[in-house]
């Protein structure tokens, strides 16, 4: 189990497909934190086999194996030049999504401070007006449409700089998604992957701004505006679909 954990720790990530190896200078290795999570399976499972009787001993090996934690970077706000680089990037070559897509999808990140497939499942349908405040509608409700938490069905209210690429985008799609080519990728097994290829190749130029950015980084731009303009936490965390405060802390 040790030979097993340090293997892990300097294999690169998508292991399970190429094999364990060591990773090679360039590639990314697997989190540290993921390796404790499988080692705690591995626990889970000697846990059970002991329990059962399958294995002829009663200490468990994988409990006392442990791994550094290891604290995840926050995410930061793009600041000054960034906010424009990173609306503004050259769209890179490729047929998986448009124009369009590379133009809007940043700026209503960057305005509300939705998940990129948030906004690649808008339609024309989801642009309600709520007690005289004109809302995008974050749902589950529609077709292929997924959230990733409960929480995060809600309101998000349009802001007066989107509301002209917002009315751009209604004039451009009466019905329908805004987004239709934002790279969906397709799995075999059915699952869809709303706006896949975009937030990579996104990712991949918004490195060449700063090698701490991604369009995450809108969600937390969004949030430090909220804040810094005096929005309370509850609301802040009702807009962006937060599931606890932890976040926002």
């Amino acid at each position: 189990i040790l030979h097993f954990r340090d293997s892990l720790l300097s294999a690169p990530v998508g292991w399970q497909k190429s094999g364990i190896r060591t990773a090679e200078a360039g590639e990314k290795t697997i989190n540290s934190n993921t390796v404790k999570d499988t080692i705690r399976m591995l626990k889970n499972v000697f846990d059970k086999a002991i329990k059962d009787q399958i294995i002829d001993r009663t200490d468990n090996p994988a409990s006392e194996i442990d791994i550094a934690e290891v604290r995840t970077k926050s995410k930061r706000p793009p600041e000054g030049k960034e906010i424009e680089l990173l609306c503004n990037m050259p769209k890179p070559k490729s047929k998986l999504f448009d124009e369009e897509a590379w133009k809007y999808l940043p700026v209503f990140a960057r305005y509300t401070g939705c998940r990129v497939t948030e906004i690649a499942l808008l339609t024309a349908k989801d642009v309600i007006t709520k007690n005289g405040i004109l809302c995008l509608r974050i749902t589950a409700f529609g077709e292929h449409k997924k959230l990733k938490t409960e929480s995060s069905e809600r309101l998000v209210p349009v802001s007066e700089k989107l509301k002209p690429d917002l009315d751009k985008l209604l004039k451009n799609h009466p019905s329908g998604r805004f987004f239709p080519h934002c790279g969906d990728f397709n799995g075999k097994d059915g699952n869809i992957k709303r706006a896949h290829y975009f937030d990579k190749a996104y990712n991949r130029e918004a490195k060449k701004v700063s090698k701490d950015l991604s369009f995450h980084c809108w969600r937390v731009y969004a949030n430090t505006q909220m804040a810094d303009a005096g929005i309370d936490i509850l609301d802040r965390e009702a807009v962006l679909g937060h599931k606890s405060d932890r976040i926002q802390r």
